[in-house]
C-alpha cells in the first residue's frame, strides 16, 4: 500500500507540473500577444512614448515599423495604425478662370494613400495619426482643388480641353509639393469632365466641327478629284493599249496578207515560171541534142581530117590543093565579086589607059585573096601554082 501512495503521489505531481508549464506558456503568449505587434502589409505602426535617434541624428518621440514586427513596452508605449490603402479623391471645381479669362467647370477623380516614402511618411504620421480615412480625403481633395485652379489659370481652354493627359500631369506636378509635405502620395489622377457656362467650347467644338466637315469635304473632293484623274488616266492608258493593240493586229495582218501576197505570187508567177523554164530547158535539150550530137559529129569528122591532113603531109597537102583548085579559084572570084564600089571617076588621057588599070585590079584581087586562103592553109599557093606551071 505505501508504494501504491507513493506512485500515486508522483502522478499527481507530474499532471500538477504538466498544467503549470501549460498555464505559464499560455500567459506567457497572452503577455507576448498584447505586446508584440506584427505589421501587415497594406498599414504601418507607429510607436509612441519612447524617444528614438532617426538616421540624419535627428530625434523624435515615436517609431515607424513598415515592415515586420514590433515590441511595446508596457506602460512606456503606445501602438497606432495607420492604413495604407488608396482612397479615392472626387475634385469639382467650378469658376476656374482660364488663361483666356474663360471660367471653367472641371471634374476629377484622383486616387491617393500614405506615402510608403521613409523620408514622407512621418509627415503622414504627424498629420493624420488617428484619422480616419474620410477625413484624409478631405484634405487631399482641398489641396488637389487649390492646385487645379493654379494649373487651369496657365492654361487656355483649348488646352485643358484638347491635351487632358498634359493637363493631368501639370496637376500632378502642381500638386506633388503640397501633397509631399502632407505625406500623401497621387497614385492615379484622371480629368474627367470639362465645361464653361459660357458655352465657349461648345462654340469652339462646333468651329471646329464645321473645320472638320470643311476639310472633309475638301478632302472627299480632292479624293474625288484624284479618283476623276486616276480614272481618265486608266482610261486613256486603256485606249492607248487598245490602240496599240489594234495597231499590233493591224501590222500583224498586213504582215500576214504580205505572206499571202508572196505565197499567191509565188503560186501563180514564179512557181509556174520555174515549171516554164523547167520545161523550156528540157525543151531546149531535147532539141539540141540532135545539133549536139551533129556537133560532135563534125568536129569528129574535123579531127579526123585534121589528123589526115596532118598525116598526108606537105605533097598530100598539094595535091589536095590542086584538086580543089577550081572550088577556091570561084569562092576567091565570088567574095572579090561582092564588093560594091560606088560612085567612081577615072580620070583618063584619052589612051585608055586609066580605066585597063583599074579593070586590071580585078585579078589582081582575086590573086590576093588566094594567097590569105593558102597562107590560111600553112601552104604558098603562089610557088605551087608556079612549080605547076613550070611542070607543063
Amino acid at each position: 500500500m505505501p508504494e501504491i501512495a507513493g506512485s500515486l503521489g508522483t502522478a499527481v505531481s507530474v499532471v500538477v507540473a504538466c498544467a503549470a508549464i501549460v498555464i505559464a506558456f499560455s500567459i506567457l503568449l497572452a503577455v507576448l500577444r498584447r505586446f508584440i505587434f506584427i505589421c501587415r502589409p497594406n498599414e504601418i505602426l507607429i510607436f509612441s512614448g519612447r524617444k528614438h535617434t532617426l538616421p540624419d541624428g535627428s530625434s523624435t518621440g515615436y517609431k515607424v515599423v513598415r515592415r515586420g514586427w514590433g515590441l511595446r513596452l508596457p506602460v512606456l508605449e503606445t501602438v497606432n495604425t495607420m492604413d495604407m490603402r488608396l482612397f479615392m479623391v472626387e475634385v469639382h471645381v467650378t469658376n476656374a478662370y482660364s488663361k483666356g479669362g474663360i471660367p471653367l467647370a472641371v471634374h476629377a477623380i484622383a486616387n491617393a494613400k500614405i506615402s510608403s516614402n521613409p523620408g514622407l511618411v512621418r509627415n503622414a504620421v504627424e498629420r493624420f495619426l488617428a484619422k480616419t480615412t474620410h477625413e484624409i480625403s478631405v484634405v487631399a481633395r482641398q489641396t488637389l482643388e487649390g492646385a487645379l485652379r493654379e494649373v487651369v489659370a496657365q492654361l487656355t481652354p483649348e488646352e485643358v480641353n484638347e491635351d487632358r493627359l498634359k493637363f493631368a500631369e501639370t496637376l500632378r506636378l502642381n500638386a506633388k509639393d503640397d501633397f509631399d509635405k502632407l505625406g500623401l502620395e497621387l497614385d492615379v489622377l484622371k480629368i474627367q469632365h470639362v465645361a464653361d457656362d459660357q458655352q465657349y467650347l461648345q462654340n469652339l467644338g462646333r468651329a471646329r466641327i464645321a473645320l472638320m466637315i470643311r476639310d472633309a469635304q475638301n478632302a472627299e473632293n480632292e479624293a474625288n478629284q484624284k479618283i476623276a484623274e486616276e480614272q481618265a488616266g486608266a482610261r486613256q492608258r486603256a485606249e492607248s493599249a487598245q490602240k496599240k493593240a489594234e495597231a499590233t493586229v493591224l501590222q500583224k495582218k498586213n504582215g500576214l496578207r504580205a505572206e499571202l501576197e508572196k505565197l499567191r505570187l509565188e503560186c501563180d508567177v514564179v512557181l509556174p515560171a520555174d515549171a516554164a523554164r523547167q520545161s523550156a530547158e528540157a525543151r531546149a535539150r531535147g532539141e539540141a541534142a540532135p545539133f549536139l550530137e551533129q556537133g560532135k559529129a563534125a568536129a569528129e569528122a574535123l579531127r579526123v581530117v585534121a589528123a589526115e591532113w596532118q598525116a598526108a603531109g606537105a605533097i598530100g597537102r598539094e595535091v589536095y590543093l590542086l584538086q580543089q583548085l577550081r572550088p577556091l579559084i570561084e569562092a576567091a572570084v565570088q567574095r572579090v565579086s561582092r564588093t560594091e564600089i560606088g560612085d567612081l571617076t577615072i580620070v583618063d588621057g584619052g589612051d585608055g589607059a586609066s580605066y585597063a588599070a583599074f579593070v586590071a585590079n580585078f585579078p589582081a584581087a582575086v590573086a590576093r585573096v588566094m594567097a590569105e586562103t593558102g597562107r590560111a592553109l600553112g601552104m604558098d599557093l603562089e610557088t605551087l601554082l608556079g612549080r605547076k606551071e613550070g611542070a607543063r
